[in-house]
C-alpha cells in the first residue's frame, strides 16, 4: 500500500482515480490544483504523486520541478489527454517516474502507481542505509578518534614510566636490532635506535659475555645476570622476551647499576655477621670457660704430686692420665677458638662445590652446645650421599646460625627454662621442583610461631618481632639475600603458638651463567 496524491482541476476525473487506487488499498489524497498540491506536500509524506500535465496558472511539467525540488524521493506519474512524444520526453527529463495517456486503463493505471510506490520505497530504503551507513561511519571515526586518543595517552604515560624508571630500557628483535630506547640510553647514545645493540652500545662485533638475549627467548623465561664493567661498577641486566603483534620474538632489556646497591648489601651482611658473632662469642666464652677450669684443676693436681711422691709408680701413672686430659682439654679450647675464628672471618669467598654436612658441621660446632644447654633437644635427619652444591660457605653458615638462633629463641619464648617438649629438628633432602633439582634444607621448631599476617615483611631489613635490644631486624633480610643470591629461595610455614618452619631450597645445578 502506497501514499497516494492524484492532481487534477476536474474532480470527476480525480475521483475516478480515487477509487481505482483505493481498491487496490492505496491511501489516495486529492488535490485540485498546483497551490492545494504543494500545501500537501509540505506537510504528509507522500510516495506517489498522479497529475496532470495541463494545469490552470502552472504547466504539469513545472509542477512536477516543484515538487521534486520540495520531495525529491516522491515519483510522480504525468497525464495527459494529448499525449505527443515532446512533452512526454520533456516530463521525463524533468524527473517524471512514467507518462500515462488518457483515458487511462485501470489495469496501467495500478501497474504504474505500484512500479512508483515500489521504487519508491526502494529509493527510502536506501536513503535510510545510506543514513545508517553515514551515522556508522560517523560513530566508527569518532570511536577511532577516542581510541587513537586513548591510545597516545596511555602511550605517553608508558613512555613517562619507562623514561622515569630511573635505568636503561631498551627493546631490540632477534637480529639485535634496538626498536626503542628510553631517555635513559638516549642521552647516552643518541641515534642508536635502529643499529645492533652490541655495536652501538659496547663497541663490539659480536654479542658481549653477558647477553641472555637468545637463551631467554629459546626457553620463554626472564633471565637476569649481573655484570662487572669497566671502572669497577656492576650493572644487573634482565632479559624479558615476548612475542609482538607480528609474532616476531623480540625482548625487553632492563639496565641498572647497582654497585651502591651491592655496596649496602656487603655492609649489611657484615652488621648481620658481627651481630651473630657476638651472640655466638657469649656462648663460646661459656664453652672456653670450662675446659679451662679443667685444665686449671689438672695442674693443681700436678702440682700437688710434684710435692708429695710417696708411691713414684702410682704417681708417673697418675700424671700421664692428668696429662692426657690436660692434652684433649687445651685440643677442645683450640677447636672451639679455631671455629669462632674462621667464621669471624670477613673475607670475599668464591663460590665452589661444598657439602651442606660439613657446612652444618662447622654452624653445630658454634651453636650446638647453647642449644642442648636450654634443654633443647636438637635432631638432624639427612642423607649420607647428598650431591653437593655451588656455594659460598661461610655466607650459608651465616644463614644456618641465624635460622638455629631464631629457632631457639622461639622454643625458649614459649617454653622458659628446662622442659622435654622443647624441640628443633633439622630435615635435609634432595627435591624436585619445577624441573630443577634443590637440596632442601627445613628447620622445624615448636616455638611461639609467627603470624601469618606478618610473612610478607618477615625479610623486609631492620623488621623484628623479638623486644628492643633482642634483635636487629637484619638476620633474616640478610638470609635472603644471601639464598637469593645462591640461586635460592626462603618459605615459611607456621601456626602462631604452634610451630614454625622454615624451608631453604638450593638449586643443585645453580644454572650459573
Amino acid at each position: 500500500m502506497a501514499k497516494v496524491l492524484v492532481i487534477d482541476d476536474e474532480k470527476g476525473i480525480r475521483n475516478t482515480l480515487q477509487r481505482l487506487l483505493g481498491k487496490d488499498e492505496h491511501d489516495v489524497s486529492m488535490a485540485c490544483d498546483a497551490e492545494d498540491a504543494l500545501g500537501q506536500l509540505s506537510s504528509t509524506a507522500f510516495d506517489v504523486v498522479v497529475t496532470d500535465i495541463v494545469m490552470p496558472r502552472i504547466t504539469g511539467v513545472d509542477l512536477l520541478r516543484l515538487i521534486k525540488d520540495a520531495s525529491p524521493n516522491v515519483q510522480v506519474v504525468m497525464m495527459t489527454g494529448a499525449p505527443n512524444i515532446e512533452t512526454a520526453a520533456e516530463s521525463l527529463r524533468a524527473g517524471a517516474f512514467d507518462y500515462l495517456p488518457k483515458p487511462i486503463s485501470k489495469e496501467m493505471l495500478l501497474k504504474v502507481v505500484n512500479n512508483a510506490a515500489r521504487v519508491k520505497h526502494l529509493d527510502d530504503e536506501k536513503l535510510r542505509l545510506e543514513e545508517e551507513n553515514r551515522k556508522h561511519q560517523e560513530d566508527l571515526e569518532h570511536l577511532v578518534k577516542e581510541r587513537t586518543a586513548l591510545l597516545q595517552a596511555e602511550r605517553d604515560k608508558l613512555q613517562g614510566v619507562l623514561n622515569g624508571i630511573g635505568q636503561g630500557m631498551y627493546i631490540v628483535a632477534g637480529d639485535y636490532t634496538i626498536e626503542f630506547q628510553n631517555k635513559f640510553f638516549e642521552a647516552s647514545f643518541p641515534g642508536a635506535t635502529g643499529g645492533i645493540c652490541y655495536s652501538k652500545y659496547y663497541g663490539f662485533s659480536q654479542p658481549c659475555k653477558y647477553c641472555l638475549m637468545k637463551k631467554a627467548a629459546k626457553t620463554e623465561k626472564i633471565l637476569q645476570v649481573e655484570a662487572s664493567i669497566e671502572g669497577g661498577n656492576i650493572l644487573e641486566l634482565v632479559f624479558s622476551p615476548f612475542a609482538d603483534t607480528d609474532e616476531e620474538n623480540k625482548t625487553i632489556i632492563l639496565m641498572r647499576d647497582i654497585t651502591e646497591q651491592k655496596a649496602f648489601q656487603a655492609e649489611a651482611m657484615r652488621a648481620g655477621h658481627l651481630a651473630s658473632l657476638g651472640e655466638l662469642a657469649a656462648g663460646v666464652a661459656h664453652e672456653i670457660n670450662n675446659p679451662i677450669n679443667g685444665i686449671i684443676s689438672c695442674a693443681e693436681i700436678l702440682r700437688d704430686q710434684a710435692s708429695n711422691q710417696g708411691d713414684k709408680v702410682n704417681a708417673l701413672e697418675e700424671n700421664r692420665e692428668i696429662s692426657k686430659r690436660i692434652i684433649d682439654t687445651g685440643k677442645r679450647v683450640a677447636e672451639i677458638v679455631k671455629n669462632l675464628l674462621k667464621y669471624s672471618r670477613d673475607r670475599k669467598e668464591e663460590y665452589s662445590l661444598a657439602n651442606i654436612m660439613d657446612i652444618f658441621s662447622e654452624t653445630l660446632a658454634l651453636s650446638e652446645k647453647q642449644i642442648t644447654k636450654d634443654g633443647i633437644k636438637l635432631t638432624i635427619d639427612a642423607p649420607l650421599d647428598l650431591p653437593k652444591i655451588k656455594a659460598r660457605s661461610q655466607e650459608l653458615q651465616q644463614v644456618f646460625i641465624n635460622m638455629l638462633s631464631n629457632a631457639r629463641y622461639a622454643v625458649n619464648a614459649r617454653f622458659p627454662g628446662l622442659n622435654p617438649e622443647k624441640f628443633i629438628t633439622i630435615i635435609v633432602k634432595p627435591v624436585y621442583l619445577e624441573e630443577n633439582s634443590y637440596i632442601r634444607i627445613e628447620f622445624f621448631d615448636n616455638g611461639i610461631g609467627i603470624s601469618e599476617n606478618i610473612f610478607e615483611k618477615l625479610c623486609n631489613p631492620f623488621f623484628t618481632t623479638k623486644p628492643a635490644g633482642e634483635g636487629t631486624g637484619l638476620g633474616l633480610n640478610i638470609s635472603h639475600e644471601i639464598i637469593k643470591n645462591h640461586k635460592g629461595r626462603i618459605l615459611f610455614d607456621s601456626i602462631e603458638g604452634e610451630y614454625t618452619k622454615v624451608k631453604i631450597d638450593l638449586p643443585i645445578d645453580n644454572g650459573w651463567v
